[in-house]
Formats: C-alpha cells, sequence, structure tokens
C-alpha cells in the first residue's frame, strides 16, 4: 500500500513540474513574439531595391570648344577634293534626365580644292543647327538637323551657298567639364555653282567627320 502511495505522489509531482515547464516556455515564447512583433518588423519595399540614382546633369549648361578632322567635296561636274578642316564651336544644352537638346554654331576652315583643274575650292563653312539625343554620366549619343553656309572663291553671283545639314556624333566625358567627341555631317548644294548662262549648274555633296574637344561650363 504505501509504495502504491509514494507512486501515485510521484505521479504527481512529476505532473506538476512538466505543467511548470510548460507554462514557462509558453510565457517565453510570448515574451519573444512581444519583442519581435509583427507590426515592428521592417519591411523592405522592393521598388526601393530597384530604384536608380538620378541621372547627373552633366551635359547641361554653356559650352565651347575645338574641331579637328577632314572634309570631302564631290560634285556632279564629276569631281572630288578633300583635305583637313579645323574650326571651333560653341553651344548651349538643356538636359531632361537622360535626355539633353540643345544649339550650336560651328565655323570651320575647310580650303579644300577641286582636283579636276578648275580651281574651285571651298574656303569656309559655317552652321548653325540643333542637337538632341540621349545622355548618360560618361556619354552622350545624338543627331542633329540645321542649316549650312559655304564659302567659296566663286563670285557671289555663280554661287548659291547655303544648304540643308544633316548630323550625329557622340561625346565622352572626361572630366566633369571636359569631354572628346566624334561629329559627322552631310550637306548637299543644289546649283553650289551656277553657270546656267554657259548651261551648267554643279551641285556638290559636303561630308565632314571632325573630333572635337570641348568644355561645359556647369
Amino acid at each position: 500500500m504505501k509504495l502504491l502511495f509514494w507512486r501515485f505522489a510521484a505521479g504527481k509531482k512529476m505532473k506538476k513540474y512538466i505543467a511548470s515547464a510548460f507554462i514557462l516556455i509558453v510565457a517565453n515564447v510570448a515574451n519573444a513574439a512581444d519583442v519581435a512583433s509583427p507590426d515592428e518588423i521592417p519591411v523592405i519595399n522592393a521598388s526601393e531595391t530597384t530604384a536608380q540614382e538620378p541621372v547627373a546633369e552633366r551635359w547641361g549648361g554653356v559650352y565651347a570648344g575645338l574641331s579637328f578632322g577632314q572634309a570631302y567635296l564631290k560634285d556632279t561636274a564629276p569631281a572630288t577634293g578633300n583635305d583637313y578642316i579645323y574650326g571651333g564651336f560653341a553651344g548651349y544644352n538643356a538636359q531632361w534626365g537622360h535626355f539633353v537638346a540643345g544649339i550650336e554654331a560651328t565655323a570651320n576652315n575647310a580650303d579644300v580644292l577641286f582636283t579636276d583643274g578648275s580651281g574651285i575650292r571651298s574656303e569656309l563653312i559655317y552652321s548653325g543647327r540643333v542637337r538632341a539625343g540621349w545622355a548618360n554620366d560618361k556619354m552622350f549619343a545624338y543627331g542633329s538637323i540645321g542649316a549650312e553656309h559655304g564659302v567659296t572663291n566663286l563670285p557671289k553671283p555663280f554661287s548659291k551657298d547655303t544648304t540643308l545639314q544633316l548630323g550625329g556624333g557622340v561625346d565622352f566625358a572626361v572630366t566633369k567639364q571636359i569631354s572628346l567627341g566624334v561629329d559627322a555631317t552631310f550637306a548637299k548644294y543644289k546649283k553650289f555653282a551656277d553657270f546656267t548662262f554657259f548651261g551648267q549648274t554643279v551641285d556638290v555633296e559636303v561630308k565632314k567627320v571632325q573630333a572635337r574637344l570641348s568644355y561645359t561650363f556647369n
């Protein structure tokens, strides 16, 4: 009988210990939940992790520079000519994110002689144009359209010297202000040399490819 009593008493104590341990575990879990409740856990927004820094407005502002390259002339006589050209340019760009647009004026010394023995040569080439394109912090790629004015050694009455110019190019940032680039343009002069009195007119195509060094005042 005593043995049964002790077993019964030991069983009650064991249940008591187990119950106490269970209550302690539950209390600890509840306390942990209070410490790191769902409301207090920071939520990471996917859009925040993928958001990009705004593009630095590297290309906006007034700029000026120097250019050097080659000019290629071809007329309907037929005759051709090519030679080195050099000059300068100045302009203004506005930038909205990746989009850049602006205006530019150029002037080049282009002493290119036609090879047909006529003695006709170009002397100066001016242009005014609009440039627009895509840019990031290191590069600006653009297309251009404007007017080109050519000066030759022909007397004025025999030379039509202004026409449409198309072009494009790319500039690469070296520093915040300095950039290097390549620019190409094409223009076709109708009746560039007008000798209608003698029964002849000459159309001329002018192509220019130039390296550019520019400084932006931003």
